[in-house]
């Protein structure tokens, strides 16, 4: 147990949360900054671990920043074919046209910005209260903390839901209410030869892949002298540009691949890129 010896931090006495932890170099402290009125003080903690990863960055966001004339110019030059290997010409394809896209669009960067609400009434009657915390007892200023901060929290939800005047603004005031509790999964553990640990969902992917998936078998290989099946050759009808244009352009989805390109990006690209992606999907095709 981690907790500082012989500290009450409740109310009424004794402890309410305990820290347990097997690393011998954590500190618990009470961090009085964090109380917020409650019946109990916060304990901060620190651990000590592996490097804490990076962010991961932010998502292109087509929206009016991104630059449709700038992303068209970097393209004009690779509208040919490069290749009839199919897996060098996705490969092309798909390099060419991310690299347009993250060179004309700007990545959003979410940040927590704190309670919309918080207002600078809400920051004047915090700091009036803890100022007199520190000296002694506090009621009065903590009921005029809990008064402004349901009065502002009122009038602030209040004018969300009448200003919801269309599909996207009713969408996000339901999208408060959340059934059940969302966690993120955990950390994995790579092999002790890799060393390091799995944390983007990407990298757990390919960890588990390669752990549960890509076992070699003991079992013993089929024979050379097994009888082959007839060879059998399905003649397939020329893709007709439509077809494609609507597998790949007109889908009810719009979450961006692990390459970020959407759909929408495709049907900019489609007047310069579409005989290749035509070519692209009959090829594959044919060759099953």
């Amino acid at each position: 147990m981690a907790n500082p010896l012989g500290v009450s931090i409740h109310r009424a006495g004794g402890v309410l949360d305990l820290v347990f932890t097997d690393d011998p170099t954590a500190q618990v402290i009470i961090a009085a900054s964090a109380y917020i009125t409650s019946d109990h003080d916060t304990l901060q903690f620190i651990l000590s671990g592996p490097t804490p990863p990076k962010p991961a960055p932010g998502r292109l966001r087509l929206n009016n920043a991104w630059d449709r004339p700038l992303f068209l110019r970097l393209l004009v030059g690779a509208t040919q074919i490069v290749s009839d290997d199919v897996d060098i010409e996705a490969e092309d394809l798909t390099q060419v046209i991310y690299t347009a896209f993250i060179g004309s669009a700007l990545r959003i960067y979410t940040k927590s910005i704190g309670a919309r609400w918080w207002t600078d009434a809400c920051k004047e009657a915090a700091y009036a209260y803890r100022r007199v915390r520190r000296t002694g007892p506090a009621d009065d200023e903590k009921r005029a903390l809990w008064a402004i901060t349901r009065k502002v929290k009122r009038a602030y939800w209040r004018s969300i839901v009448e200003g919801a005047d269309d599909l996207v603004s009713l969408y996000k005031v339901t999208n408060w209410y959340r059934g059940s509790l969302q966690y993120l999964s955990p950390p994995l553990q790579r092999p002790a030869a890799e060393g390091g640990i799995a944390v983007t969902p990407n990298e757990k992917q390919e960890l588990l892949h390669h752990t549960l998936l890509s076992r070699h078998l003991d079992a013993a290989d089929i024979s050379l002298d097994y009888p082959a099946a007839l060879e059998r050759r399905m003649e397939w009808a020329t893709l007709d540009a439509q077809e494609a244009y609507s597998a790949a352009c007109q889908v009810t989805t719009t979450a961006p691949g692990q390459d970020e390109i959407t759909a929408r990006v495709l049907c900019e690209v489609w007047p310069l890129f579409g005989n290749r992606i035509v070519t692209l999907y009959d090829r594959c095709f044919r060759l099953g």
